[in-house]
């Protein structure tokens, strides 16, 4: 049997999702937040990870923000009553999240809840949240949660578009959390952007199964692989009138890290110093 070298996974999602011009970046709403942008050039930088691209043309421009889908699961499991395995309760879930406005009411959340990586590079972050009163509820959290991933990533698309001058036109979402269809309208209303949701939530392993379809002989180039074998997608447009919300609640959350590096960093090393 035959056996064909891939790439890593950030590499294969990017194939898998057929993100091989730079105006598509693919964003996996998993465990972590991973998302990336294809480039003719090679460049480093602290707003990124640089690697070789999966089809051996240009490279790929990854972020990572650590706490995606595993930090909504730690919350709904210790504060929302409910088996989340039940098919109806993220369903039920985004019914109150929709009562809540942009911004839940004056709440913020930055995901940092193990360190982050780009752009800070900073294993001390730690998760922050701001404005909470006694007016807020559980699904005001929930709908702050989902806004912090969506506003860090965001944010960490405009630092690729700033640093290279690539316009990024549209995501490609993967992973359990494009099921979320208050997530993924959150990222096309936060960015401005379409989102595309993939038929396929193994982006990764169909990806690698594009290179072996090449290695084979079944396509002439693993472009090629990647034109005929990539999937559907459905189409989530942005929602202009949300966009200036955003766009204000982003200048806030880009505040939020900084104003509070010290005294997480006090925090960890106190945690540190009295630890039995």
């Amino acid at each position: 049997m035959p056996i064909y070298a891939a790439g890593g996974d950030g590499q294969l999602a990017g194939l898998g999702t057929n993100c091989t011009k730079s105006d598509r970046a693919y964003i996996n709403l998993g465990t972590a937040v991973v998302s990336g942008v294809w480039s003719q050039n090679y460049k480093i930088s602290k707003y990124w990870r640089t690697e070789i691209a999966a089809h051996g043309e240009g490279y790929i421009f990854e972020n990572v923000l650590l706490s995606g889908a595993i930090l909504v699961n730690w919350f709904v499991d210790q504060f929302i009553q409910g088996d989340r395995k039940d098919k109806n309760f993220f369903n039920n879930l985004e019914k109150e999240l929709n009562n809540i406005p942009i911004g839940s009411e004056g709440l913020i959340l930055q995901p940092y809840t193990g360190g982050v990586m780009d752009p800070y590079w900073d294993s001390y972050a730690r998760g922050i949240v701001a404005g909470l009163s006694i007016s807020h509820t559980p699904f005001h959290m929930y709908r702050a949660i989902l806004e912090g991933l969506t506003l860090d990533s965001v944010f960490r698309t405009q630092n690729i578009e700033k640093e290279t001058g690539i316009h990024v036109k549209e995501y490609l979402a993967i992973g359990g959390g494009a099921n979320s269809p208050a997530w993924v309208q959150m990222l096309a209303d936060a960015s401005g952007k379409n989102v595309l949701i993939a038929d396929t939530v193994e982006a990764s392993s169909l990806g690698a199964a594009m290179i072996a379809a090449y290695g084979a002989g079944w396509y002439g180039s693993i472009k090629e692989s990647a034109n005929k074998m990539s999937g559907k997608t459905r189409l989530i447009q942005p929602n202009p009138d949300n966009r200036s919300r955003y766009e204000d609640l982003i200048s806030i959350y880009q505040n939020v890290y900084e104003s509070n590096k010290s005294i997480n960093k006090s925090l960890v090393e106190f945690t540190e110093k009295y630890k039995s």
